[in-house]
């Protein structure tokens, strides 16, 4: 486990609780900080929850043509936003061999927000919002393109009130 001590950009070694950089072995923890994702990451999850200090934090994106390999599910609890794409040309491909899923109370939850004007592409076996009404499992107010190569499931587990909603001012491509 290896998790932030400070926000920061995630190629900082100071950012991280080991003093190196997290690896593909490594589950991360934003632990109520922001981190900047500002290079190409392989690791077992990306994590909003804690083990060690705080729930919360985010990862953001802020540079296009970056790739996040994550090789387990990308669980996001009870936040209103986790993970951020605000980089402004280039590309951002998130790939999860699993499924994201998204649970989250009632009220204007984000899981991701998609604002930068570079394309988003997201590759996952499936994307489920378990939140409450009003929750949305991406927020796209890009003139980016958004492509999601997977299933999108609404409700939870139990059948509650989730929805996946995606608004978008630019191309939103589904497969």
């Amino acid at each position: 486990n290896v998790w932030a001590i400070k926000s920061g950009d995630w190629s900082d070694t100071t950012v991280w609780n080991t003093g190196a950089l997290p690896t593909s072995a490594d589950d991360v923890y934003a632990n109520n900080f922001n981190v900047n994702v500002n290079q190409n990451i392989n690791v077992t999850s990306l994590r909003n929850t804690t083990i060690v200090g705080n729930n919360g934090g985010t990862f953001t994106f802020n540079i296009g043509d970056v790739t996040a390999n994550i090789s387990n599910n990308l669980f996001i609890t009870n936040t209103t936003q986790f993970i951020i794409v605000t980089a402004s040309n280039g590309k951002v491909i998130i790939n999860v061999p699993n499924n994201i899923i998204f649970n989250s109370g009632a009220g204007n939850n984000s899981a991701i927000n998609h604002t930068g004007n570079c394309d988003l592409e997201i590759n996952s076996i499936r994307l489920q919002n378990g939140g409450g009404s009003g929750s949305r499992l991406i927020n796209k107010s890009s003139i980016g393109n958004l492509y999601l190569n997977c299933e999108l499931l609404g409700g939870n587990n139990n059948g509650g009130a989730g929805s996946v909603l995606i608004q978008s001012t630019g191309n939103t491509i589904i497969n």
